[in-house]
């Protein structure tokens, strides 16, 4: 069995377009979510940075979440039309 697909082959029709008015309220909404949760987690942790878990959940957020607004940033600003 092969592992190589093709798409054009399971999707027929021309290529979903995405309109750039909703691609940026998208950007800006899921940005939003994360600022607001990077927010509170920061701000949870400075009035408790002796609690563990408190500090674990401040590691992941500033490890792994702030990341995923670059990706959403370069989802929205990319050249290529999908």
């Amino acid at each position: 069995m092969s592992d190589n697909y093709d798409v054009r082959n399971v999707f027929h029709g021309p290529a979903p377009k995405i309109d750039e008015g909703l691609r940026l309220k998208l950007a800006g909404k899921i940005l939003l979510g994360i600022a607001l949760i990077a927010t509170g987690v920061f701000i949870w942790y400075a009035l408790c940075p002796s609690n563990k878990a408190l500090e674990n959940i401040f590691e992941l957020v500033k490890i792994g979440v702030l990341p995923l607004a670059t990706l959403v940033v370069s989802f929205y600003f990319t050249k290529t039309d999908l």
